[in-house]
């Protein structure tokens, strides 16, 4: 494991945040935090009738844990692949596991039952249920291994699931589809006799709730089925992506319209911005699917969802957002913002400085105000995301208060 770690870059050493103890040192978001991993093939985590047939297919994960590692219970992230529900393998997303399993999660690359079948709306929808039933079982499995013989120490508080193209649609599912009354009519007896919501591919009687999601080019069937207090979301999308729509269109699958309309990131931002769900986006104005893992924009990308991870990784960093003695009063509007947006500090009998941080710890800006003052602050060039500020008395650096910032 890696002694010296990036702490000046780490927001959480920034801020103190003692209960966060690996956190402080920067676990999460440093590169290679560990050096090494252990990998585990092969684990059956659940079976069901294979897509197109009658047999029963083994469902299966491989799994990646940081070699070395000493804490007890450790966020996890589980990876589906993409391939339009056809084809895929759990190896393809083998590179994100690895770079995630570097900075101290625990991950896993799953399989999700695959076929080939002419893709209209039913059927279409249908192969989306199925590897929603798989993704869900695979997050019961590490529920039930936390509550009986605890062999991979997960954190269930701290689990996180993700996917490129159909695995991200997977994940998606997985996370907010989560009501019978939310299953479209014409699937109703379809999706009865299969399990309803959760399926019938393994670990029933244990939870699938999940806590992040992060989502390479995925879609929802229905923005609705995201509401207030589920779980938050990190979009990555090409705008002129002909496979999975960007906004609200119907699917491609292996060069047909099925028909099936859905709603792509851009929709599922605005419904998360609605109802309160905290979400990043980043998207790229370009034709393409997921074109920004075939080049420069690889880095960006990981880095990137390695930053909103991290939150879900080290939770207790809402703790920060409050004041920690501060009898005045201190507020940001609008915010959500644009990236304007001013500041308002009252009640101070002293001069402050107001940094501006980003999720890996960098001063994007820092302004001071004396006493009973407001300030027009903008960060329009700087990327959407969650930003921290932090007030602090100008000639002694006390902190007086810290506050969530969300650039859109």
């Amino acid at each position: 494991m890696k002694k010296i770690l990036l702490a000046a870059f780490s927001i959480l050493a920034i801020f103190s945040v003692k209960a966060q103890g690996l956190c402080d040192e920067g676990r999460y978001v440093t590169e290679d935090y560990f050096d090494s991993l252990t990998v585990t093939t092969g684990i059956q985590y659940g079976s069901n009738v294979q897509a197109g047939g009658s047999s029963q297919q083994a469902l299966r994960l491989d799994l990646f844990e940081p070699t070395g590692d000493t804490l007890a219970q450790r966020p996890l992230i589980i990876f589906a692949f993409g391939g339009s529900f056809v084809s895929g393998q759990r190896t393809d997303v083998h590179f994100l596991c690895e770079y995630f399993a570097r900075r101290g999660y625990v991950t896993a690359a799953i399989d999700y039952r695959t076929g080939f079948f002419l893709p209209d709306e039913r059927t279409t929808t249908l192969a989306v249920v199925r590897a929603m039933h798989d993704m869900k079982a695979a997050i019961r499995f590490f529920y039930k291994d936390a509550a009986t013989t605890n062999t991979y120490g997960i954190d269930t508080a701290r689990i996180i699931v993700g996917g490129i193209s159909a695995g991200a649609i997977s994940a998606i599912h997985a996370a907010y589809l989560d009501k019978t009354s939310e299953i479209p009519s014409y699937l109703s007896a379809d999706t009865a006799a299969i399990g309803g919501v959760d399926g019938l591919s393994g670990n029933a009687g244990y939870s699938s709730k999940v806590h992040g999601v992060i989502s390479y080019s995925g879609t929802i069937g229905d923005t609705s089925w995201i509401e207030a207090g589920s779980a938050p979301i990190v979009f990555f999308h090409d705008t002129l992506d002909a496979t999975v729509p960007f906004g609200t269109d119907t699917i491609n699958a292996l060069g047909f319209n099925t028909g099936l309309e859905a709603d792509g990131s851009r929709s599922m931002q605005l419904r998360c911005d609605n109802v309160g769900v905290p979400n990043d986006f980043l998207w790229f104005n370009r034709s393409g699917h997921v074109s920004y893992f075939n080049g420069t924009d690889t880095d960006t990308v990981l880095k990137r969802s390695s930053s909103n991870a991290a939150i879900v990784a080290c939770q207790n960093l809402t703790s920060i957002y409050e004041a920690p003695s501060f009898a005045g009063s201190f507020n940001l509007y609008p915010n959500p913002s644009n990236g304007s947006f001013i500041i308002e500090i009252s009640g101070n009998t002293k001069p402050v400085t107001v940094g501006v941080y980003n999720m890996v710890g960098q001063l994007v800006s820092e302004i001071a105000l004396g006493t009973n003052q407001q300030q027009l602050v903008d960060l329009s060039t700087s990327q959407s995301g969650i930003y921290l500020v932090r007030v602090a008395d100008a000639n002694t650096g006390a902190l007086i208060a810290t506050h969530k910032l969300i650039v859109q």
